[in-house]
């Protein structure tokens, strides 16, 4: 997230040239596809840990608290 973070800053300053903007862009999408591949994996491991479809309840998780 630091780096992305950083990429964005860089985007939207005046004195980047075309050239950087495009590397460090494609950087960001890099780094985007990884994190969404990480959440894909952790997703997939917490419906096998919940066993089969239907035999397991979730909630969202800021209704925990209650």
């Amino acid at each position: 997230m630091q780096r992305l973070e950083e990429i964005v800053r860089s985007l939207e300053s005046d004195d980047i040239d075309l050239e950087k903007a495009l590397s460090i862009f494609e950087e960001g999408v890099e780094h985007v596809r990884n994190a969404e591949n990480v959440i894909r994996n952790a997703e997939l491991k917490v419906d096998e840990l919940l066993g089969p479809p239907g035999e397991h309840t979730t909630r969202p998780l800021e209704d925990m608290s209650e």
